[in-house]
Protein backbone atom coordinates (compact mmCIF):
# COMPACT_ATOMS: atom_id res chain seq x y z
CA UNK A 1 0.00 0.00 0.00
CA UNK A 2 1.76 3.39 -1.07
CA UNK A 3 1.34 6.27 1.60
CA UNK A 4 -0.66 9.83 0.50
CA UNK A 5 2.74 11.31 0.57
CA UNK A 6 3.61 8.87 -2.74
CA UNK A 7 0.62 10.42 -4.51
CA UNK A 8 0.61 13.38 -6.69
CA UNK A 9 0.72 16.43 -5.40
CA UNK A 10 -2.51 17.83 -7.33
CA UNK A 11 -3.97 14.29 -6.15
CA UNK A 12 -3.59 15.38 -1.97
CA UNK A 13 -5.19 18.88 -2.78
CA UNK A 14 -8.66 17.18 -4.91
CA UNK A 15 -8.76 14.85 -1.72
CA UNK A 16 -8.70 17.57 0.79
CA UNK A 17 -10.68 19.57 -1.29
CA UNK A 18 -13.68 16.93 -1.03
CA UNK A 19 -12.52 15.37 2.03
CA UNK A 20 -16.23 13.73 4.03
CA UNK A 21 -16.83 15.09 6.95
CA UNK A 22 -19.30 13.99 10.14
CA UNK A 23 -21.88 16.92 10.32
CA UNK A 24 -24.44 17.70 13.27
CA UNK A 25 -27.15 19.44 12.94
CA UNK A 26 -29.41 20.50 15.65
CA UNK A 27 -33.13 22.06 15.89
CA UNK A 28 -36.06 22.12 17.80
CA UNK A 29 -37.91 19.56 15.68
CA UNK A 30 -37.33 17.61 12.08
CA UNK A 31 -40.16 20.26 10.66
CA UNK A 32 -37.54 22.87 11.27
CA UNK A 33 -35.00 21.17 9.55
CA UNK A 34 -36.95 19.74 6.48
CA UNK A 35 -39.08 22.91 5.74
CA UNK A 36 -36.26 25.64 6.63
CA UNK A 37 -32.85 24.05 6.04
CA UNK A 38 -33.91 20.83 3.04
CA UNK A 39 -30.98 22.83 0.57
CA UNK A 40 -28.44 23.44 2.90
CA UNK A 41 -28.81 19.52 4.38
CA UNK A 42 -29.35 18.35 0.55
CA UNK A 43 -26.28 19.82 0.09
CA UNK A 44 -24.24 18.82 2.40
CA UNK A 45 -25.18 15.55 1.85
CA UNK A 46 -24.53 15.91 -2.11
CA UNK A 47 -20.99 16.79 -1.27
CA UNK A 48 -20.35 13.75 0.97
CA UNK A 49 -20.76 14.77 4.24
CA UNK A 50 -22.09 12.46 7.07
CA UNK A 51 -25.11 14.41 7.96
CA UNK A 52 -26.63 13.49 11.47
CA UNK A 53 -29.82 15.68 12.76
CA UNK A 54 -30.54 15.62 16.36
CA UNK A 55 -34.53 16.33 17.02
CA UNK A 56 -37.38 16.27 18.36
CA UNK A 57 -39.25 12.94 16.30
CA UNK A 58 -41.97 14.14 14.18
CA UNK A 59 -43.45 13.16 10.76
CA UNK A 60 -40.38 15.11 8.88
CA UNK A 61 -37.91 12.66 10.44
CA UNK A 62 -38.53 9.75 8.35
CA UNK A 63 -38.51 12.17 5.49
CA UNK A 64 -34.86 13.57 6.31
CA UNK A 65 -33.68 10.03 6.61
CA UNK A 66 -35.18 9.52 2.72
CA UNK A 67 -32.66 12.32 1.60
CA UNK A 68 -29.71 10.52 3.70
CA UNK A 69 -29.77 11.72 7.26
CA UNK A 70 -29.49 9.19 10.27
CA UNK A 71 -31.94 10.83 13.07
CA UNK A 72 -31.11 10.58 16.85
CA UNK A 73 -33.76 11.84 19.25
CA UNK A 74 -33.32 14.48 21.87
CA UNK A 75 -35.90 15.36 24.17
CA UNK A 76 -36.18 18.92 23.62
CA UNK A 77 -39.39 20.97 24.44
CA UNK A 78 -39.33 24.60 23.04
CA UNK A 79 -41.92 25.80 25.23
CA UNK A 80 -40.90 24.11 28.34
CA UNK A 81 -38.80 26.44 30.95
CA UNK A 82 -37.46 24.00 33.13
CA UNK A 83 -34.33 23.91 34.82
CA UNK A 84 -34.11 20.24 35.18
CA UNK A 85 -34.88 19.48 31.78
CA UNK A 86 -32.84 22.18 30.31
CA UNK A 87 -29.84 20.51 32.40
CA UNK A 88 -30.90 16.99 31.33
CA UNK A 89 -30.93 18.19 27.77
CA UNK A 90 -27.61 19.35 27.94
CA UNK A 91 -26.00 16.08 29.15
CA UNK A 92 -27.60 14.13 26.38
CA UNK A 93 -25.63 16.39 23.80
CA UNK A 94 -22.19 15.96 25.99
CA UNK A 95 -22.82 12.25 25.83
CA UNK A 96 -23.82 12.27 22.11
CA UNK A 97 -21.13 14.52 20.97
CA UNK A 98 -18.49 12.43 22.80
CA UNK A 99 -20.14 9.05 21.37
CA UNK A 100 -20.75 10.72 17.42
CA UNK A 101 -16.92 12.85 17.39
CA UNK A 102 -18.92 14.75 14.84
CA UNK A 103 -16.04 17.66 13.24
CA UNK A 104 -18.36 20.42 13.17
CA UNK A 105 -22.11 21.41 15.09
CA UNK A 106 -24.49 23.55 13.17
CA UNK A 107 -26.60 25.02 15.76
CA UNK A 108 -30.43 26.17 14.87
CA UNK A 109 -33.27 27.49 17.11
CA UNK A 110 -32.68 28.88 20.65
CA UNK A 111 -32.07 25.32 22.77
CA UNK A 112 -29.85 23.73 20.34
CA UNK A 113 -27.88 26.84 19.99
CA UNK A 114 -27.19 27.20 23.41
CA UNK A 115 -27.27 24.10 24.95
CA UNK A 116 -25.64 21.80 21.70
CA UNK A 117 -23.33 25.10 21.71
CA UNK A 118 -21.95 24.62 25.81
CA UNK A 119 -21.83 21.11 24.65
CA UNK A 120 -19.76 21.14 21.57
CA UNK A 121 -17.40 23.75 23.98
CA UNK A 122 -16.87 21.10 26.55
CA UNK A 123 -16.28 18.43 23.72
CA UNK A 124 -13.93 20.68 21.52
CA UNK A 125 -16.03 20.64 18.25
CA UNK A 126 -16.07 23.46 16.31
CA UNK A 127 -20.16 25.73 16.40
CA UNK A 128 -21.64 27.77 13.55
CA UNK A 129 -24.28 29.03 14.91
CA UNK A 130 -27.44 30.18 13.47
CA UNK A 131 -29.48 32.91 15.14
CA UNK A 132 -32.44 33.16 13.44
CA UNK A 133 -34.44 34.85 15.95
CA UNK A 134 -34.61 35.80 19.47
CA UNK A 135 -37.98 34.32 21.46
CA UNK A 136 -40.37 35.68 23.90
CA UNK A 137 -38.29 36.30 26.36
CA UNK A 138 -36.47 38.95 24.38
CA UNK A 139 -39.96 40.96 23.87
CA UNK A 140 -40.30 41.84 27.29
CA UNK A 141 -37.21 42.86 30.09
CA UNK A 142 -37.48 40.58 32.38
CA UNK A 143 -35.38 38.12 34.79
CA UNK A 144 -35.55 35.48 32.27
CA UNK A 145 -34.54 37.89 29.45
CA UNK A 146 -31.64 38.62 31.71
CA UNK A 147 -30.75 34.51 32.16
CA UNK A 148 -30.82 33.80 28.60
CA UNK A 149 -28.56 36.39 27.59
CA UNK A 150 -25.58 34.79 30.52
CA UNK A 151 -26.81 31.49 28.37
CA UNK A 152 -26.18 33.20 25.22
CA UNK A 153 -22.89 34.72 26.13
CA UNK A 154 -21.93 31.07 27.82
CA UNK A 155 -22.74 29.61 24.74
CA UNK A 156 -20.84 31.18 22.39
CA UNK A 157 -17.95 32.20 23.13
CA UNK A 158 -16.22 30.06 21.28
CA UNK A 159 -17.94 29.70 18.15
CA UNK A 160 -16.63 29.37 14.87
CA UNK A 161 -18.93 31.73 13.31
CA UNK A 162 -22.27 32.78 14.39
CA UNK A 163 -24.96 34.23 11.95
CA UNK A 164 -27.48 36.35 12.00
CA UNK A 165 -30.97 36.87 10.13
CA UNK A 166 -31.08 41.00 10.98
CA UNK A 167 -28.83 43.47 11.67
CA UNK A 168 -30.81 44.37 14.90
CA UNK A 169 -30.30 40.70 16.48
CA UNK A 170 -27.15 41.18 15.81
CA UNK A 171 -26.44 44.82 16.76
CA UNK A 172 -28.36 43.72 20.11
CA UNK A 173 -26.23 40.54 20.57
CA UNK A 174 -23.07 43.26 20.28
CA UNK A 175 -24.42 45.90 22.79
CA UNK A 176 -25.03 43.28 25.26
CA UNK A 177 -20.98 41.81 24.63
CA UNK A 178 -22.64 38.78 23.85
CA UNK A 179 -20.41 37.46 20.58
CA UNK A 180 -17.35 38.81 19.44
CA UNK A 181 -18.12 40.89 16.43
CA UNK A 182 -14.93 39.38 14.14
CA UNK A 183 -17.13 36.00 14.10
CA UNK A 184 -20.46 37.14 13.87
CA UNK A 185 -22.14 38.02 10.83
CA UNK A 186 -25.87 38.70 8.94
CA UNK A 187 -27.28 36.14 6.52
CA UNK A 188 -30.77 36.58 4.57
CA UNK A 189 -32.44 34.14 6.49
CA UNK A 190 -32.43 30.50 5.24
CA UNK A 191 -32.90 31.87 1.38
CA UNK A 192 -35.73 30.25 -0.85
CA UNK A 193 -35.46 27.76 -3.43
CA UNK A 194 -36.52 30.18 -6.40
CA UNK A 195 -37.21 27.33 -8.96
CA UNK A 196 -39.92 25.95 -6.22
CA UNK A 197 -41.77 29.37 -5.03
CA UNK A 198 -41.79 30.45 -9.14
CA UNK A 199 -43.44 33.79 -9.34
CA UNK A 200 -47.41 34.08 -10.02
CA UNK A 201 -48.98 37.48 -10.87
CA UNK A 202 -51.90 38.81 -9.05
CA UNK A 203 -55.32 37.94 -10.20
CA UNK A 204 -57.75 40.56 -11.43
CA UNK A 205 -60.66 40.58 -8.76
CA UNK A 206 -64.19 42.58 -9.89
CA UNK A 207 -64.59 43.00 -6.32
CA UNK A 208 -63.23 41.03 -3.46
CA UNK A 209 -59.69 41.46 -1.56
CA UNK A 210 -58.13 38.44 -0.32
CA UNK A 211 -55.72 39.05 2.89
CA UNK A 212 -53.63 36.16 3.97
CA UNK A 213 -52.17 35.78 7.46
CA UNK A 214 -49.68 32.89 6.91
CA UNK A 215 -47.70 31.78 10.49
CA UNK A 216 -48.53 29.77 14.38
CA UNK A 217 -51.52 31.21 16.19
CA UNK A 218 -49.36 32.84 18.57
CA UNK A 219 -50.33 36.23 20.49
CA UNK A 220 -46.95 37.05 19.78
CA UNK A 221 -47.83 37.49 15.99
CA UNK A 222 -49.86 40.46 16.58
CA UNK A 223 -53.27 38.73 15.94
CA UNK A 224 -54.84 40.86 18.77
CA UNK A 225 -53.78 43.86 16.65
CA UNK A 226 -55.05 42.38 13.49
CA UNK A 227 -58.41 41.10 15.06
CA UNK A 228 -59.35 44.53 15.55
CA UNK A 229 -58.22 45.96 12.49
CA UNK A 230 -60.51 43.90 10.52
CA UNK A 231 -63.26 44.43 13.04
CA UNK A 232 -63.32 48.30 12.07
CA UNK A 233 -62.50 47.19 7.88
CA UNK A 234 -65.20 44.75 7.70
CA UNK A 235 -67.62 47.28 9.05
CA UNK A 236 -66.88 49.51 6.16
CA UNK A 237 -66.18 47.17 3.39
CA UNK A 238 -68.21 43.66 2.99
CA UNK A 239 -65.89 42.75 -0.09
CA UNK A 240 -62.87 41.82 1.74
CA UNK A 241 -61.58 38.27 3.21
CA UNK A 242 -59.03 37.20 5.65
CA UNK A 243 -57.71 34.05 5.82
CA UNK A 244 -55.74 32.11 8.03
CA UNK A 245 -53.61 29.88 7.50
CA UNK A 246 -51.15 27.81 10.36
CA UNK A 247 -50.12 25.73 13.34
CA UNK A 248 -52.66 26.21 16.53
CA UNK A 249 -50.05 26.29 19.16
CA UNK A 250 -51.75 24.42 22.06
CA UNK A 251 -48.84 23.38 24.02
CA UNK A 252 -47.60 27.13 24.03
CA UNK A 253 -48.06 29.47 26.66
CA UNK A 254 -48.27 32.37 24.16
CA UNK A 255 -50.72 30.11 22.02
CA UNK A 256 -54.01 31.04 21.03
CA UNK A 257 -56.94 29.10 21.99
CA UNK A 258 -58.79 27.13 19.54
CA UNK A 259 -62.53 28.24 20.94
CA UNK A 260 -60.86 31.33 20.81
CA UNK A 261 -60.15 31.02 16.88
CA UNK A 262 -63.51 29.74 16.87
CA UNK A 263 -65.46 32.60 17.68
CA UNK A 264 -63.35 34.81 15.05
CA UNK A 265 -64.75 32.20 12.43
CA UNK A 266 -68.52 32.10 13.76
CA UNK A 267 -68.55 36.21 14.15
CA UNK A 268 -67.36 35.75 9.97
CA UNK A 269 -64.24 37.80 10.80
CA UNK A 270 -61.56 35.25 9.74
CA UNK A 271 -61.96 31.95 7.67
CA UNK A 272 -58.89 28.82 8.97
CA UNK A 273 -58.15 27.00 6.40
CA UNK A 274 -55.92 24.99 8.96
CA UNK A 275 -52.26 23.89 8.16
CA UNK A 276 -50.46 22.55 5.32
CA UNK A 277 -47.30 21.56 4.32
CA UNK A 278 -47.55 23.35 0.77
CA UNK A 279 -48.67 27.09 1.06
CA UNK A 280 -47.64 28.02 -2.36
CA UNK A 281 -51.45 27.67 -3.51
CA UNK A 282 -52.73 29.56 -0.94
CA UNK A 283 -50.39 32.56 -1.63
CA UNK A 284 -51.31 32.19 -5.25
CA UNK A 285 -54.99 32.69 -4.19
CA UNK A 286 -54.58 35.72 -1.75
CA UNK A 287 -53.58 39.10 -2.92
CA UNK A 288 -51.74 40.54 0.21
CA UNK A 289 -49.85 38.16 2.83
CA UNK A 290 -50.19 39.97 6.51
CA UNK A 291 -47.73 39.45 9.23
CA UNK A 292 -48.26 42.09 12.22
CA UNK A 293 -45.53 40.86 14.73
CA UNK A 294 -44.06 41.77 17.57
CA UNK A 295 -40.40 40.43 16.70
CA UNK A 296 -38.98 38.17 14.09
CA UNK A 297 -35.71 37.18 12.92
CA UNK A 298 -36.36 36.80 8.91
CA UNK A 299 -39.76 35.54 8.47
CA UNK A 300 -40.01 32.67 5.89
CA UNK A 301 -43.75 33.64 5.67
CA UNK A 302 -42.87 36.36 4.32
CA UNK A 303 -40.32 35.42 1.96
CA UNK A 304 -42.31 33.08 0.43
CA UNK A 305 -44.84 35.03 -0.33
CA UNK A 306 -42.58 37.54 -1.67
CA UNK A 307 -40.86 34.73 -4.01
CA UNK A 308 -44.63 33.76 -5.13
CA UNK A 309 -45.23 37.88 -6.12
CA UNK A 310 -47.45 38.98 -3.35
CA UNK A 311 -47.68 42.43 -1.44
CA UNK A 312 -47.39 42.42 2.01
CA UNK A 313 -48.07 44.27 5.52
CA UNK A 314 -46.08 43.42 8.28
CA UNK A 315 -44.84 45.39 11.38
CA UNK A 316 -42.05 47.69 11.42
CA UNK A 317 -39.32 45.28 13.70
CA UNK A 318 -36.69 43.39 12.77
CA UNK A 319 -37.18 41.05 10.12
CA UNK A 320 -40.38 42.13 8.72
CA UNK A 321 -38.69 45.77 8.13
CA UNK A 322 -35.63 43.97 5.99
CA UNK A 323 -38.25 42.66 3.38
CA UNK A 324 -40.77 45.68 3.00
CA UNK A 325 -39.74 48.74 0.94
CA UNK A 326 -42.76 51.14 2.13
CA UNK A 327 -45.19 51.78 -0.64
CA UNK A 328 -43.00 49.60 -3.03
CA UNK A 329 -43.37 46.25 -2.61
CA UNK A 330 -45.79 46.73 0.89
CA UNK A 331 -46.69 48.88 4.03
CA UNK A 332 -44.74 48.78 7.29
CA UNK A 333 -47.11 49.42 10.74
CA UNK A 334 -46.50 50.48 13.81
CA UNK A 335 -46.18 47.79 16.08
CA UNK A 336 -49.08 46.73 18.28
CA UNK A 337 -50.87 49.46 17.00
CA UNK A 338 -53.75 48.05 15.15
CA UNK A 339 -55.31 51.48 14.30
CA UNK A 340 -52.54 52.10 12.20
CA UNK A 341 -52.69 48.42 10.88
CA UNK A 342 -56.37 48.83 9.86
CA UNK A 343 -55.11 52.04 8.06
CA UNK A 344 -52.44 50.12 5.93
CA UNK A 345 -55.11 47.28 4.86
CA UNK A 346 -57.28 50.08 3.56
CA UNK A 347 -54.39 51.79 1.69
CA UNK A 348 -54.48 48.35 0.11
CA UNK A 349 -58.02 47.72 -0.31
CA UNK A 350 -57.42 51.37 -1.94
CA UNK A 351 -55.23 50.47 -4.57
CA UNK A 352 -55.83 49.61 -8.14
CA UNK A 353 -55.15 46.03 -9.75
CA UNK A 354 -51.96 47.38 -11.86
CA UNK A 355 -50.72 48.87 -8.37
CA UNK A 356 -51.22 46.09 -6.82
CA UNK A 357 -49.34 43.96 -9.56
CA UNK A 358 -46.96 46.22 -9.49
CA UNK A 359 -46.09 45.61 -5.79
CA UNK A 360 -45.96 41.58 -6.14
CA UNK A 361 -43.01 42.33 -8.81
CA UNK A 362 -40.99 44.45 -6.46
CA UNK A 363 -41.48 41.63 -4.26
CA UNK A 364 -39.71 39.15 -5.98
CA UNK A 365 -37.27 41.37 -7.06
CA UNK A 366 -36.14 41.83 -3.53
CA UNK A 367 -36.14 38.00 -3.33
CA UNK A 368 -33.85 36.97 -6.03
CA UNK A 369 -31.62 39.97 -5.38
CA UNK A 370 -31.03 38.67 -1.75
CA UNK A 371 -32.70 35.91 -0.78
CA UNK A 372 -31.97 32.84 -3.42
CA UNK A 373 -31.04 30.00 -1.11
CA UNK A 374 -28.36 28.91 -3.34
CA UNK A 375 -26.60 32.07 -2.01
CA UNK A 376 -26.75 30.93 1.90
CA UNK A 377 -25.66 27.65 0.76
CA UNK A 378 -22.63 29.02 -0.82
CA UNK A 379 -22.21 30.59 2.60
CA UNK A 380 -22.20 27.95 4.50
CA UNK A 381 -20.00 25.95 2.71
CA UNK A 382 -17.67 28.36 2.49
CA UNK A 383 -17.86 28.36 6.80
CA UNK A 384 -17.98 24.79 7.23
CA UNK A 385 -14.72 24.24 4.91
CA UNK A 386 -12.61 27.26 6.41
CA UNK A 387 -13.80 25.75 10.01
CA UNK A 388 -12.55 22.40 9.45
CA UNK A 389 -9.11 23.89 8.18
CA UNK A 390 -8.29 25.36 11.08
Amino acid sequence: MGSLSNLPFLTICCLKNYISMKIIISANSSWNIYNFRFGLVSSLIKNNHEVIVLSTIDDYSKKLEEIGCKIIKISLNPNKKSPFDDSLLLINYIYLFYKLKPDIFLGFTIKPNIYGSIAANITNIKVINNISGLGTAFIENNFLQTFIKFLYKLSLRKSFRVFFQNSDDLKLFKRNNLIYSDKSYVIPGSGINLNIYKYSPIKEHKTNTNFLFLGRFLWDKGIYELIKAIRIVKKNNNNVKFNFLGFIEKDNPRGIPENQINEWINEGLINYLGKTDDVRQHIIDSDCVLLPSYREGMPRSLIEAAAIGRPLIASNVAGCKDLIKEDLNGYLCKVKNYQDLCNKLNNFISLPFKERLFMGKESRKIIENKFNEELIIDIYNKAIKSAFER
